[in-house]
C-alpha cells in the first residue's frame, strides 16, 4: 500500500541558530558523518516504499534545488519553491502542488531531523489507528525547544502547547502522516494563517471537526538538528549507530578505530586514539593528533600540529597547528564551540 504513499521533505527554513554554517548552507544540507540530512531522510522515505517525493524550498534555494535534481536515488525529487515562508504546514502545502492526486496519505519530515524512526512501521501504525493524522511523538528530557503533546490512553492527541515546561516531556518530533481528507482542506485553510503550523493550527482544527490525531510515541533515535551543538553531538554519537557500516569502511592501513569513505593521505606519524571518520579527500599532515571522538569531512586538511579532540571538522576546512576540543571546526580553522 506504500505505493499510495507520497513523501514530502520540508526544506525551506532558514535555520538561524545554526548560523554562520546556514549563511551559505540550506539547513538540511548540513552532514551527519559526512552525509547532507536530507540524504539521511530521503533514503529512509525510499526504504519504505515511498515512490514520490517533493520538497519545498526558500532559503537558498538554489543549492537546495541543485542537490534534489542531483540526486541519484531510486526515487526522482520534486522541487516547489516558495516566495515567502508560510510555516511547516504552508510549506507543505506548496510542495505538495507537484504531487498531482495519486497518493492516499502523505508522509511530512522536517528537514532538520536525524532519526533512525522506521517509516514502514509508522505507515503501518496509522492505518492501524483508524486516525486522520498520525503525529511522531518522543519523550525527551529537555523539551523546551518543542510543543507538548497532551494525550489520553489510546494515544489520540488532546492538546498541543506551544512550548513544554521543565522536565521530561513527550513531544511532537515534526514528522507526520496525513490522510487525503486532511491534506485536501490545507489549501483553504492555510489561506486563514500567515504562518501556518501543524500543532498551532491544523491539530486543533482536526480536533474541533472531532477527528482522530494518533500520536506515534517511539524510542527510536531522533534529534532535531536545529543549534550547533546538537549537530556536532549528533555527528559523535552517530559514529557508535549502525549507520558507520552504511557510509564507511574500516581502514586497511591501521589497526586502530579509523573508518574511511574513500581515498584520503597517508597516516604515516599520524597519532590517533579513540574513534575516527575520514572523510573523501581529507588529509592529514605528519605530526597531527586525533583524540577521543572525532569526523573529518571530506577535502579538510589538518595541517601539522593540529591537535583536535572530540571535534567535527567540516568539509574544506583547513585546521591549522594548535589546540581544538568539543566543538565544531570551518572554514579556515574557525572554531564553533560544540559545548561550555
Amino acid at each position: 500500500m506504500t505505493d499510495m504513499v507520497a513523501g514530502i521533505l520540508l526544506a525551506a527554513g532558514r535555520g538561524h541558530r545554526l548560523r554562520p554554517l546556514t549563511d551559505h548552507l540550506p539547513k538540511p544540507l548540513l552532514q551527519i558523518l559526512n552525509r547532507p540530512l536530507a540524504a539521511w531522510l530521503v533514503h529512509s522515505l525510499e526504504k519504505a516504499g515511498i515512490n514520490s517525493i517533493a520538497l519545498n524550498t526558500h532559503h537558498l534555494h538554489s543549492e537546495m534545488e541543485s542537490w534534489a535534481a542531483a540526486w541519484q536515488g531510486r526515487v526522482r525529487l520534486q522541487t516547489r519553491r516558495e516566495p515567502a515562508l508560510s510555516g511547516p504546514a504552508g510549506g507543505l502545502v506548496a510542495a505538495m502542488t507537484g504531487l498531482g492526486s495519486g497518493y492516499e496519505r502523505l508522509l511530512v519530515v522536517s528537514g532538520d531531523a536525524y532519526t533512525s524512526v522506521d517509516f514502514s512501521r509508522l505507515l503501518s501504525a496509522h492505518r492501524d489507528s483508524g486516525a486522520v493524522m498520525s503525529v511522531v511523538a518522543k519523550n525527551v528530557a529537555d523539551p523546551h525547544r518543542f510543543g507538548r503533546l497532551t494525550i489520553d490512553g489510546r494515544n489520540r492527541v488532546l492538546a498541543v502547547s506551544e512550548k513544554a515546561l521543565d522536565g521530561e516531556s513527550l513531544v511532537s518530533c515534526g514528522i507526520y502522516v496525513l490522510d487525503k481528507q486532511v491534506t485536501s482542506c490545507l489549501p483553504t485553510w492555510s489561506a486563514d494563517y500567515r504562518d501556518f503550523d501543524f500543532g498551532k493550527h491544523v491539530i486543533p482544527r482536526l480536533a474541533a471537526l472531532g477527528e482522530h490525531v494518533h500520536a506515534h510515541v517511539t524510542d527510536d533515535f531522533w534529534t532535531d538538528v536545529g543549534e550547533l551543538e546538537i549537530l556536532w553531538a549528533a555527528n559523535l554519537e552517530a559514529l557508535y549507530s549502525s549507520r558507520m557500516t552504511e557510509v564507511a569502511t574500516r581502514c586497511p592501513e591501521t589497526r586502530a578505530d579509523i573508518w574511511c569513505q574513500g581515498a584520503h593521505s597517508s597516516l604515516t606519524n599520524v597519532q590517533i586514539s579513540g574513534r575516527a571518520l575520514l572523510g573523501p579527500s581529507c588529509e592529514l599532515q605528519p605530526d597531527v593528533q586525533l583524540h577521543g571522538d572525532v569526523v573529518v569531512g571530506s577535502g579538510a586538511r589538518l595541517q601539522a600540529g593540529a591537535i583536535v579532540r572530540d571535534c567535527v571538522v567540516l568539509p574544506g576546512a583547513v585546521v591549522p597547528p594548535g589546540n581544538f576540543s568539543g566543538g565544531l571546526i570551518t572554514g579556515h580553522g574557525q572554531y564553533l564551540v560544540g559545548r561550555a
